[in-house]
C-alpha cells in the first residue's frame, strides 16, 4: 500500500513513466518517460499535487538555493539516504535540500513529527536535518565503528521534541537504538567527540543503528 491508493485514474496518470511493469505500480525514479509516454511531472505539478507533504525553506537558512534549483521529481522518488554511500555524497546544499524534501514527503504518520504546518517551520527544521544527516556521515566514517548509521525520523526534531524517547529501545533486531540526543559533546570533558560506544549507548535519538 502507498500514496496512490487513493488517487484517481487521472491523478495517478502523471507517475504512468515511474511504473515498472515488473513491479506493480511502484515508487521510485525511474529510468525516465518511456517511448511517447507522458513527461515527467514538473516542479510545478508536483507542489500543486503533493505541497501539502512538503515545504520548501526560505532561502535564508538554504544559502540561496531554492526549489527552481531541484528537479522534485527525483527528490520525491528517489532516496538520497537509503545506503551508506549515498548518504556520504551529501555535501552541497541543493543535495541537502532534496534529501530534506524526500524526508518530508516519506514521513510515516504516527512515527515522530507530522508534515510541517508552514514554511516558518520547514525554515526552522531544515537546520536541525542538516546536523543530523552530517552526524550521520561522521559516525558511519570513523573506521572503528561496529554499526550502520541512519538518517531517521528523529532527523528534524528538537532536543525537547527527542527527549520523551531517552531509553526507548524499539524492537528485537537492534535495527533502531533510541536514547538521549546528541549535544555537539558538549557534556563530554573538555567537549570532546563522544565516542562510539557511548553513541550507541545515549546518542541513538539522532539515527538508527543496524548492527552488522
Amino acid at each position: 500500500v502507498n500514496f496512490f491508493c487513493d488517487m484517481t485514474d487521472e491523478e495517478r496518470g502523471v507517475y504512468t513513466h515511474l511504473h515498472d511493469p515488473d513491479q506493480g505500480l511502484g515508487v521510485g525514479a525511474g529510468p525516465g518517460p518511456i517511448p511517447d509516454g507522458p513527461a515527467p511531472p514538473s516542479n510545478d505539478d508536483l507542489m500543486d499535487m503533493m505541497g501539502e507533504r512538503f515545504k520548501i525553506p526560505d532561502t535564508s537558512v538554504t544559502g540561496g538555493v531554492t526549489v527552481d534549483d531541484l528537479q522534485l521529481i527525483n527528490c520525491v522518488f528517489d532516496s538520497p539516504y537509503d545506503t551508506v554511500e549515498k548518504t556520504a555524497s551529501i555535501d552541497e546544499e541543493r543535495e541537502y535540500l532534496c534529501a530534506f524534501v524526500y524526508f518530508q514527503v516519506n514521513k510515516v504518520v504516527g512515527e515522530g513529527l507530522g508534515y510541517y504546518n508552514d514554511v516558518a517551520e520547514a525554515t526552522m527544521r531544515y537546520p536541525l536535518f542538516k546536523t543530523c544527516v552530517d552526524f550521520v556521515n561522521s559516525l558511519n566514517a570513523e573506521p572503528d565503528n561496529t554499526a550502520e548509521f541512519e538518517v531517521n525520523f528523529f532527523c528534524d526534531m528538537t532536543q525537547e521534541e527527542k527527549a520523551p524517547y531517552i531509553g526507548t529501545h524499539h524492537g528485537d533486531t537492534d535495527e533502531e537504538l533510541l536514547g538521549s540526543s546528541y549535544d555537539g559533546g558538549a557534556s563530554e570533558p573538555n567537549g570532546s567527540a563522544q565516542t562510539t560506544a557511548s553513541i550507541l549507548l545515549l546518542t541513538g535519538s539522532l539515527i538508527a543503528a543496524r548492527y552488522f
